[in-house]
């Protein structure tokens, strides 16, 4: 689904034309590119593997939030993160049957 921002600007455009000017945010832009929503991180969930992978790296890496179960883990003690890799810690391993998601910015 898109998210779309409507924005009017009042400044007047300025004469270099190498220059974002105000009128280019003058129409309805999707946003939607810039978040993710609801991804299913690819790895093997077997209570032996923790290392999984996101489809694209998260933009801080704090907007990022993994959830196990429907709870969210907390970033530092449930899991790690460096680019779009996720590393769990031992005791936060995904057993057999969890479902693991993620929402984020990129």
């Amino acid at each position: 689904m898109p998210i779309y921002h409507n924005f009017v600007s009042s400044k007047v455009d300025s004469g270099d034309s190498s220059k974002i000017q105000p009128s280019h945010w003058n129409a309805d832009h999707d946003v939607s590119d810039f978040f993710v929503d609801d991804e299913t991180v690819t790895g093997t969930i077997d209570g032996e593997n923790g290392t999984f992978t996101l489809s694209s790296t998260p933009n801080p890496a704090s907007s990022l939030h993994l959830y196990r179960n429907g709870l969210l883990l907390k970033q530092g003690i449930g899991y790690t993160i460096s680019g779009n890799i996720i590393t769990f810690n031992f005791n936060f391993l995904p057993q057999t049957g969890d479902i693991v998601w993620a929402e984020y910015r990129k």
